[in-house]
């Protein structure tokens, strides 16, 4: 027998995926500290910054001169004064000195209303009302709560025709009553002071990206380094178990260079197996090729798979053949060649050879013909029919024996899967009912099967049969198959017959006698047949 395939890499990819998973997890890990940190960071600065605004409007309110603010309220439309042109310098240098203020303006109340005392702009300008008390889509800004606070306040972002702000404020009080008379508002534009924070930002981003560089790198170095050490202890082990596996496993295993077929000579390993199995050790293998050790008949088979194996057109084929041992018996081996290039340091040319001894199994294979020989021999003279049949109503004949033909005038094979009739159809129809009950019956209790009944044969002649089996069963407790014998009793049942007619019939009349009206009484009397009456009566 011989067998050809070609050599498929088995692949692996559970440790990775382990890897892999707690790689993301480790990054996740990383990251959500990364940003909580840069969330907390963020906050740092916008409580600095907005602390810095509050510090500037409170300090810049201090300085504004309070007395000749309250002085300019007594007559706010009047800007010609020297204490307005003071008032709107000081706002002026107040924004030119700091670089993040766009703009900055006094807010006075009257009469329920908040109008703009004096502002940053250089140009002078009238007293007029705060234009953005109305905000887009109608909202307004509310300056009853500033001038309700006592104590400087952030704003939240705020957006009016002229743009989204920031604004922070701080009362102006009367120096002699310490009452607020009007509130200093500071304008920082949002997106500038967005801008602000992230340019502080920068080096924590930094900072925090080369932090995750870092750890991820030291996570990869760290999984490296269990590899290798996990590759380093496991080293020693793997060598002792590839040496103890080679020496001990009970397969011949020959690792050979090159693809020559003809010496021994090149051979890297061999196993004590397979000096076992070849019966010679490995200095004579050296000297030996295999053409020497290989019987004739099986050497010409193997040939030409060698030689397409030798030029690449197959990775590996097998074979069982015989082998020639020192004292010239001959041992029967599975032998597998295999392609090991792929695994051959250096890209060296490599080939093994695995040997089976299969001695006591091809005696076991001779043996079994012979018993199947001798089986069929039996079969073929057994006096009536061996079968083996499904469990179904047509009883579909898996194996029938030769004795069937002479049996029931059917050849074998036309009953082999009801090709030409079912065993069914030959029984007699009166007992087919009683037959598949009666199998019903013993099958579940495992209990073996004995009856008789008519069959009819193909000429149409009726005879009696006496069957004899019993159940095939799996492993589950189902039933399988039926097996048994079916024996022609039709002689035996003749004479069972006559013999008794003979005991319940007079000899000379005919008539039945006293024995069978004794078996008629007994069998009738019976509550279901009384009342009963007797006759008896003599010929004289």
């Amino acid at each position: 027998m011989i067998t050809v395939n070609t050599i498929t890499k088995p692949a692996s990819g559970k440790l990775k995926i382990r890897a892999m998973i707690m790689a993301v997890i480790f990054a996740l890990i990383t990251v959500t500290l990364a940003g909580y940190y840069l969330y907390h960071a963020w906050n740092r600065y916008q409580q600095s910054a907005e602390s810095e605004a509050l510090q500037l409007a409170q300090s810049a309110a201090d300085l504004l001169p309070a007395s000749h603010i309250a002085t300019l309220l007594q007559n706010p439309e009047d800007q010609k004064t020297s204490v307005y042109r003071l008032l709107k310098e000081s706002l002026v240098r107040l924004v030119e000195k700091s670089k993040s203020v766009y703009y900055a303006n006094i807010v006075y109340e009257k009469d329920g209303g908040f109008f703009s005392l004096a502002d940053s702009n250089p140009n002078l300008s009238a007293v007029y009302p705060l234009p953005d008390q109305v905000g887009i889509n109608g909202k307004n800004f509310n300056y009853a709560p500033v001038f309700q606070n006592d104590s400087p306040a952030l704003t939240q972002p705020f957006e009016n025709q002229w743009g989204a702000w920031i604004r922070a404020t701080a009362h102006i009080k009367d120096p002699v009553t310490d009452k607020a008379i009007a509130v200093l508002v500071v304008n920082y534009p949002a997106a500038a002071w967005r801008d602000k924070l992230w340019a502080k930002m920068i080096p924590d981003i930094i900072v925090t990206v080369v932090f995750i560089i870092f750890v991820l790198a030291l996570f990869s170095l760290w999984q490296r380094y269990k590899k290798l050490k996990k590759d380093w202890e496991s080293l020693a082990f793997r060598e002792a178990l590839y040496r103890n596996i080679f020496e001990q496993v009970p397969v011949g295993i020959i690792l050979r260079e090159g693809k020559e077929i003809e010496t021994f000579a090149k051979s890297l390993s061999i196993n004590p197996t397979a000096k076992a199995i070849l019966g010679r050790s490995e200095e004579e293998l050296m000297h030996l090729t295999w053409s020497e050790i290989t019987h004739k008949e099986d050497l010409e088979k193997e040939r030409p798979f060698y030689e397409r194996f030798a030029k690449g057109e197959i990775h590996s084929y097998s074979i069982e053949k015989r082998l020639m041992k020192p004292d010239g018996s001959t041992i029967w081996a599975h032998v597998r060649v295999a392609d090991f290039s792929d695994r051959a340091p250096y890209n060296s040319s490599m080939y093994l050879c695995l040997l089976e001894d299969i001695s006591a199994r091809k005696k076991s294979e001779e043996a079994l013909r012979e018993s199947e020989r001798s089986k069929s021999v039996f079969l073929s003279h057994f006096p009536g029919m061996a079968y083996r049949c499904k469990y179904d109503r047509d009883w579909t004949m898996e194996f029938v024996s030769d004795g069937c033909y002479a049996l029931t005038g059917y050849k074998p094979e036309s009953l082999i899967d009801n090709r030409g009739i079912s065993f069914n159809n030959i029984i007699a129809p009166e007992y087919r009912q009683f037959l598949w009950e009666e199998w019903g019956r013993v099958l579940p209790q495992r209990r073996r099967f004995q009856a008789e009944y008519k069959i009819i044969t193909r000429s149409g002649e009726y005879k009696w049969v006496l069957e004899l089996g019993q159940g095939v069963y799996d492993a589950n407790g189902n039933v399988e198959a039926l097996e048994g014998i079916v024996l022609d009793i039709t002689e035996q049942k003749e004479r069972e017959y006559e013999i008794t007619y003979l005991r319940e019939h007079d000899f000379l009349t005919g008539l039945y006698n006293r024995n069978y009206m004794e078996r008629e009484k007994h069998r009738l009397d019976k509550p279901e047949y009384w009342p009963l009456s007797v006759f008896i009566c003599d010929i004289v």
